[in-house]
């Protein structure tokens, strides 16, 4: 919490803070000292945004098939709850050390990856519009996701809307061009000419 805070200072902050947060919890039972660690006891009934974001998006996938209508659904509900919950990168607004880097980056990529598995269940159930706008919640947190970009031209395409992914396609076309150097990938470009086809 504290990277450039010498030992003797860092012992006197870790040691207010421990007090100030065991008082707001309610008392000294949340925060335990155990062979030489401190531990978070779960005496009374509690919830962490992350935990919960991490347990929902531990489900099985359903877009395997096989999956009843009804599994589908389930795993759509915990999608969107999961999604939901994500309002931002972890601990983005504090800097708290290089140790926040891999859990930040981990639920950055369930994050999207999620996004992704909800939008393409959306897509298969002929939800377009939800379909797109997944996406667009997607990409207004990475607008270089590739699958975000392709998921929504073609859930445009197919809610009758091909102008709106043509258009869409451009945009996509000049961001990699600027941002990446390189253009999307063929699959892109044979989703977009088959919408020109059609």
């Amino acid at each position: 919490l504290w990277p450039e805070s010498p030992p003797a200072r860092l012992r006197s902050s870790f040691h207010v803070t421990m007090h100030h947060l065991r008082r707001v919890l309610g008392g000294a039972d949340w925060v335990t000292f155990h062979e030489g660690r401190y531990r978070f006891e779960r005496v009374e009934a509690c919830a962490c945004d992350v935990e919960h974001f991490e347990l929902l998006l531990g489900g099985e996938r359903a877009a395997r098939s096989g999956a009843s209508p009804d599994d589908v659904a389930a795993r759509m509900q915990q999608l969107e709850h999961a999604l939901a919950l994500y309002r931002g990168d972890f601990l983005d607004d504090a800097g708290f050390g290089d140790w926040s880097l891999e859990p930040r980056d981990r639920l950055r990529r369930r994050y999207a990856a999620a996004a992704i598995e909800l939008a393409s269940l959306y897509h298969a159930a002929r939800r377009f519009d939800d379909a797109a706008e997944t996406c667009r919640r997607l990409l207004a947190r990475d607008n270089l996701d590739e699958r975000a970009h392709h998921l929504l031209i073609q859930s445009l395409a197919d809610a009758g809307r091909p102008a709106e992914a043509l258009r869409h396609h451009q945009v996509m076309v000049a961001l990699f061009r600027e941002e990446l150097g390189i253009a999307p990938s063929a699959e892109t470009a044979r989703l977009v000419d088959g919408i020109v086809a059609a």
